[in-house]
C-alpha cells in the first residue's frame, strides 16, 4: 500500500467532501463524523498524522481524541504511526491493528475496574494496612499495563506481584490497625462478608492459613490457589479447614464479648 502524501491526502477526504470541518469536530458532532470516517479512502494517512503530531481535538481517522490518548498511551515505543499502518498493510489491515490495540485498552480498564478495590482488600486480608494496599495493587497494575499483551490470567498475575511487593514488608499487629481501616471495595456482598471481626480473626491465623484464605475469599478454588502457592491441593482444603474452625472460634467467641 502507498500512502498519500501529506500535502495531497486531505484532498481526497470524506469529511472534505461532506462540506464540514470534521477533523476539529466536537462533541455529538463527534459521532456522526466517525460514521463519515468510515468510508473514507484516505482514513489511514488521517489517523497516522495526528497520532505522529499528537493532535488534540476531533476526529482524526474515525477515532476520538480520548481514544487516540489511549493510543498512544499503549503504545509509546511507535516512532513513526505512519510507517506502522503503512506496513500493516503487507499483511492485515490498519484498523485491524489499531482495533487491536483499543481493544487491549479496554480489557485492561475494565479489569482495572473489577479488580483494583478487590487487589487491596486482598492484601489487607494477608496483614497490611490500607496505605500499603493501595501502594501494591497501584504498583501492580502499573506493571500489568507494560505487559497487558503476554498476560493469560490476570487475575491470579495481580497477586502474583503484590505478594512479590510486600514480601519485604511487616505484617501490621492487629492492635496498630486503625479502626478505619477496611477492605478497600465497592461490592456490597464483599463488605458483608468482610467485617471488622473477621478482619482481626484473619490476622490472628498462621500466614498460610491467612494467604489461602485471602484467595478463597477472592473466588479461587483449592486447584487453583495450589497452583499459585506451590501446594497441592489436598493441603489446600486442609490448611482452609483448619482456618475456618480457628475463625470460627474466634467470632463465636468475638460474638460473646459483645453480649457481654
Amino acid at each position: 500500500m502507498i500512502f498519500s502524501t501529506p500535502e495531497d491526502w486531505r484532498e481526497d477526504a470524506a469529511c472534505r467532501e461532506d462540506g464540514s470541518d470534521g477533523l476539529f469536530a466536537r462533541g455529538a458532532a463527534q459521532r456522526a463524523m466517525k460514521i463519515v470516517c468510515l468510508g473514507c479512502s484516505v482514513r489511514t494517512e488521517c489517523l497516522a498524522e495526528a497520532l505522529d503530531n499528537r493532535i488534540e481535538y476531533g476526529v482524526w481517522g474515525g477515532l476520538t481524541e480520548r481514544e487516540r490518548r489511549a493510543l498512544l498511551r499503549r503504545r509509546p515505543d511507535v516512532a513513526s504511526w505512519a510507517d506502522l499502518l503503512s506496513a500493516a498493510w503487507d499483511s492485515t489491515e490498519p484498523d485491524s491493528v489499531v482495533a487491536g490495540e483499543l481493544d487491549a485498552v479496554a480489557e485492561f480498564e475494565a479489569c482495572y475496574k473489577a479488580e483494583f478495590t478487590r487487589l487491596v482488600g486482598f492484601v489487607i486480608k494477608i496483614g497490611h494496612d490500607e496505605q500499603e494496599a493501595l501502594d501494591a495493587a497501584q504498583v501492580a497494575f502499573t506493571e500489568a499495563w507494560r505487559q497487558w499483551k503476554t498476560i493469560r490470567e490476570p487475575r491470579a498475575w495481580l497477586r502474583k506481584v503484590v505478594r512479590r511487593c510486600l514480601q519485604y514488608l511487616p505484617e501490621v499487629p492487629s492492635a496498630e490497625v486503625a479502626d478505619t481501616t477496611r477492605p478497600f471495595v465497592a461490592n456490597e456482598i464483599e463488605i458483608a462478608e468482610e467485617t471488622r471481626s473477621v478482619l482481626d480473626a484473619l490476622r490472628l491465623l498462621p500466614f498460610r492459613q491467612r494467604i489461602v484464605m485471602a484467595y478463597k475469599y477472592d473466588g479461587f478454588t483449592p486447584t487453583e490457589i495450589a497452583r499459585e502457592l506451590d501446594l497441592t491441593p489436598e493441603s489446600v482444603r486442609k490448611t482452609l479447614q483448619r482456618a475456618r474452625e480457628t475463625l470460627k472460634q474466634f467470632l463465636r467467641g468475638h460474638g460473646r464479648d459483645r453480649d457481654e
